[in-house]
């Protein structure tokens, strides 16, 4: 009897045994799934650092091409502030040329006025040469026969010559003429009456 409850005791504890057998079993399958798992994660997390570091990567190429447009903007910078210096000596020679235009104009308009006295000052001058000139055509018109042209207001049967006379120097004239023809001039043109004969019966 004994013998038999320790068969039976013997079959339950192995009947435990491979209940706790097959748990471990389960147990282990799930740990290997755990561990798959893990591995699956693992890769996941070996991806996102890959990654991760060509983010880094990328920021860092980022960061270098921001340096350079940085030193761009600073080269672009400073040739702006030269070309405005550069700007501001052409405004100020622009200004100097704008000056030295003022005061060439300010001395053309005074060498215009001063041509315009000339001009006016011409213009008396031809006036009294036109005066003159008339006042010497009258003088010319006395004295107009030549030497050796014989004189029209004698008959065709005598002819008498008159002589060549220099009535700028009345000194030459005869003493008859001289106050006749030059008091006449005085009184600024000859007259009818001023025609006279003179004792060497010349017309004058």
């Amino acid at each position: 009897m004994l013998a038999g409850s320790v068969a039976t005791e013997a079959g339950r504890f192995a009947t435990l045994a491979g209940g706790v057998a097959t748990e471990a079993g389960r147990v282990a399958t799930v740990a290997g799934d755990v561990a798959t798992e893990a591995g699956r994660v693992a890769t996941d997390a070996g991806d996102v650092a890959t990654e991760v570091g060509s983010f880094a990567t990328l920021a860092e190429g980022v960061a270098t091409e921001a340096g350079r447009v940085a030193t761009v903007a600073g080269d672009v910078a400073t040739e702006a502030g030269r070309v405005a210096t550069l700007a501001g000596s052409v405004a100020t020679d622009a200004g100097d040329v704008a000056t030295e235009a003022g005061r060439v104009a300010t001395l053309a308009g005074g060498v215009a006025t001063e041509a315009g006295r000339v001009a006016t000052v011409a213009g008396d001058v031809a006036t009294e040469a036109g005066r003159i000139a008339t006042d010497a055509g009258d003088i010319i018109a006395i004295v107009g026969l030549q030497r050796g042209i014989p004189s029209k207001r004698e008959s065709s049967a005598r002819v008498d010559y008159v002589p060549a006379l220099c009535t700028h120097r009345p000194s030459l004239l005869p003493i008859e003429w001289s106050g006749e023809v030059f008091g006449s001039w005085r009184r600024g043109r000859f007259a009818a009456g001023d025609v006279v004969r003179s004792p060497l019966n010349l017309i004058i």
